[in-house]
């Protein structure tokens, strides 16, 4: 069983921790992102654990679902943190009228690719040295989604 959450203030540390020990640059700002309407953070609990393990930071803007960053701790992953913070954040873009889920995703990272794919992705376009670390490329993908039916 995994748990979800949606991130405050007091989970600033461990969002931080896990950014740090998964990329080579820290990719949120929890404090700031906390500060914009269209920012959600989500943390994922595995079962048994007393914090967070894996946390999915993604902006909703009018009908899109822009997912910015997912990240799970190295010890936990393949575990399907991964995979219930999407799941969860593509109903959450749902059930509030979003229709297109974007993201990048670096053409190296292949167990993001199969996951994303598994969810329905598609290459919309790559992104010739997109990433300034090392100026690998981005991998863009589109993800097409219904909102709920009415009475559903």
């Amino acid at each position: 069983m995994i748990d979800i959450t949606r991130a405050s203030s007091l989970d600033a540390e461990v969002v931080s921790s896990i950014d740090r020990a998964c990329f080579r640059e820290p990719t949120v700002n929890v404090e700031t992102e906390l500060k914009h309407p269209w920012s959600y953070l989500f943390l994922a609990w595995p079962e048994g654990e007393s914090t967070a393990r894996a946390f999915l930071l993604a902006w909703l803007v009018s009908d899109e679902l822009h997912v910015l960053s997912v990240a799970t701790w190295p010890q936990f992953q393949r575990r399907g943190l991964g995979r219930a913070l999407l799941a969860y954040a593509i109903e959450f873009a749902r059930s509030r009228g979003g229709r297109t889920v974007l993201l990048e995703v670096r053409r190296s990272n292949q167990p993001a690719l199969d996951l994303y794919r598994a969810f329905g992705f598609v290459t919309t376009r790559v992104r010739p040295r997109y990433y300034a670390d090392n100026m690998e490329d981005a991998i863009e993908m589109t993800l097409a989604i219904s909102p709920p039916r009415e009475g559903s």
